[in-house]
């Protein structure tokens, strides 16, 4: 959650891409994430108007640090 720079990069071969901080972020949820369940922010959890069931947890995240997630599935 937060905002990113996104555009088309490249001269003769363009690819699209997304850059910042919140995507960063995202990989590193990514890493802390179980096979088969969806590992949430504590800002992306608190956006959401309906909460499905989920374990709150804490995970350390590389660069980050311990973070609050919320794990469904």
């Amino acid at each position: 959650v937060g905002p990113v720079m996104a555009g088309v990069i490249g001269d003769t071969q363009f690819q699209f891409d997304v850059w910042g901080s919140p995507v960063n972020f995202a990989a590193r949820l990514q890493s802390a994430a179980a096979a088969g369940k969806v590992v949430l922010s504590a800002d992306a959890w608190n956006s959401l108007e309906e909460k499905p069931p989920a374990a709150v947890r804490t995970a350390e995240l590389a660069g980050i640090g311990r973070v609050t997630v919320h794990e469904i599935g």
